[in-house]
């Protein structure tokens, strides 16, 4: 992916529209912050808040990846990547529940360049709701380390 130095921010994407950020100084698109914040709280829901920082990290590692679509969106919708986009957890809800705000404030951090994780760890899964055991077999040698929630493997 390629980073557009704005006034000396990062934004993440080439949709038009006002860069926005936690602090002030604006640092990321609003469609991003939607998008990130949606598939943190779809497939974080319910975890930590460090939790929902690597869950988002992977997305834009996804994004930097040469293997990966290069913009957000493609990213989440790619086919048979995050199942949770199918789920009622895949919303966007600034007023919502603490679930909710916790995804917002990692996504905005994380588009912000706070990173919690090295560039080439570009997954996750949870083994024990995993449905697809032949990918969690083939996969478990590239797993880096596992939370309570996730195992998290690199390229």
């Amino acid at each position: 992916m390629k980073f557009i130095p704005m006034m000396g921010l990062i934004c993440l994407s080439f949709v038009s529209a006002q860069c926005q950020s936690q602090t002030g100084p604006f640092c990321y698109y609003q469609e991003d912050l939607i998008l990130l914040a949606s598939v943190i709280n779809s497939e974080a829901s319910g975890e930590s808040y460090q939790e929902k920082l690597r869950v988002g990290n992977v997305v834009l590692n996804r994004v930097d990846s040469k293997r990966y679509p290069n913009n957000l969106y493609d990213v989440i919708y790619q086919r048979k990547q995050f199942s949770g986009i199918c789920s009622k957890l895949f919303r966007y809800d600034p007023k919502g529940d603490r679930g909710d705000i916790e995804s917002i404030k990692a996504a905005k951090a994380l588009l912000c360049g706070d990173r919690v994780l090295k560039e080439n760890i570009i997954g996750f899964f949870n083994e024990k709701r995993a449905t697809n055991k032949k990918f969690v077999a083939r996969i478990k040698k590239k797993v880096v380390f596992t939370s309570d929630a996730h195992s998290y493997f690199r390229t």
